[in-house]
């Protein structure tokens, strides 16, 4: 299994969703679809990363930012599960959008996801860019945890 990553995405994102940072991570041999591989995600969280949310919403959350505690199954993402192999989520903050498109070609084992951040201040700028390190290393585990729950499923 290999998972890299770049700086830039295709020409993805819904129409109007300009973001201010564009990144691709993927991911090899991914044996689920992507429905399936995100449903055991969710279910099997990697413990590093359920205490690195936690303890990034109690910090943000005494700022104003959104935490998704008691918001439903995915936080305060909302999940659109366009078909098997292409979902769509999307978080609204009121310092920034975040929007991350999970996806696998028809007949491959690549897995891809995009990621877009559109900042609407200067806070959220600052937020971005102090947790960036973390986000990638969030983003690779992800999507390396997604990929080994599949093999073994």
């Amino acid at each position: 299994m290999k998972i890299s990553y770049s700086r830039q995405t295709p020409n993805s994102f819904d129409p109007g969703f300009s973001p201010n940072v564009k990144e691709t991570f993927m991911g090899t041999n991914m044996q689920l679809s992507v429905a399936d591989g995100f449903e055991l995600l969710i279910k099997e969280p990697f413990p590093l990363i359920a205490w690195a949310v936690k303890l990034r919403n109690g910090i943000v959350g005494k700022l104003g930012f959104v935490t998704g505690e008691d918001q439903g199954p995915y936080g305060p993402f909302e999940v659109n599960k366009i078909d098997d192999e292409n979902h769509i989520i999307k978080m609204e903050d009121p310092n920034f959008s975040f929007y991350t498109q999970l996806k696998r070609e028809a007949g491959t084992k690549e897995l891809f996801c995009y990621v877009g951040v559109q900042f609407k201040s200067i806070v959220g700028r600052m937020y971005f860019y102090t947790i960036y390190p973390f986000h990638v290393l969030v983003f690779k585990t992800m999507l390396r945890r997604m990929i080994k729950l599949s093999e073994q499923a």
